[in-house]
This record gives C-alpha cells, structure tokens and sequence, in this order.
C-alpha cells in the first residue's frame, strides 16, 4: 500500500467522525493517526511497548547526575504514557532527548520562578 495523499486522509478521517468509528490495531484501540500509519505499512516498533518504556527510562536515567531524580521521574511519566500503540515521545515528528530535558527544566524552574512571585505578592 502507498501513502495517502492529504485530502484522501482528510476525506477518510471526515468519513470516520461521520460514522462514529474507532480502530483497533492487535485489540487495542489506537488514534486516527495511528490507524492511518498502519493502514500504510508502517508497523509498530518490534520490541514491546513495556520493552521501549523501559529503554526510553534507561536514557532518562543516564541525566541522573546532570538534573534532579524528581523532575526526570516527571519527564519520564510524562512521555512514556501509552497513546495507542505507541508512548508519547514517539508520535513527536523530532525528538532530541538532551534538548526536551533541558527545556523542561527550563519550564519547571520559569514555573517555580512564578510560584514564587505570587507567594511574594500574598505577603505584600
């Protein structure tokens, strides 16, 4: 099977909503756009899903030193959750582990910095 082009997916997830349909992929039910990879060939990775959670967990794991245990355990929660036949992370287009730690760190400190202020403008 090749791939569809846009207007063909368009038309199939028009048709889809119409008829209030779901997919399933091996008994688990998976998004439209999963369906929609499968439907062209593209099949899930061979190792299981718990297999690449806990790969994914073991790149996590070797930031240990660099940022704090708590906020990589948020990360990893975070990205590793199942949606559909994959793990959040792996529906992203573009992935480059160091730079989304960092930049979660990067929000996580922004939003400490905000706690802060409020608290600060409570006791004023």
């Amino acid at each position: 099977m090749g791939k569809l082009s846009d207007k063909e997916i368009e038309n199939i997830r028009k048709m889809s909503l119409m008829f209030n349909t779901t997919f399933e992929w091996e008994g688990v039910e998976v998004s439209f756009d999963d369906a929609i990879s499968l439907f062209q060939g593209e099949q899930p990775s061979n190792l299981s899903l718990d297999e690449r959670r806990r790969e994914f967990g073991q790149q996590v794991g070797k930031f240990v030193g660099e940022y704090e245990r708590e906020m990589l355990l948020k990360f990893y929660h975070y990205w590793s959750a199942q949606d559909g036949v994959k793990l959040k992370y792996e529906k992203e287009k573009t992935w480059d582990l160091p730079k989304r730690i960092a930049n979660w760190k990067r929000n996580e400190d922004e939003y400490k910095r905000r706690d802060y202020i409020k608290e600060i403008d409570k006791k004023i």
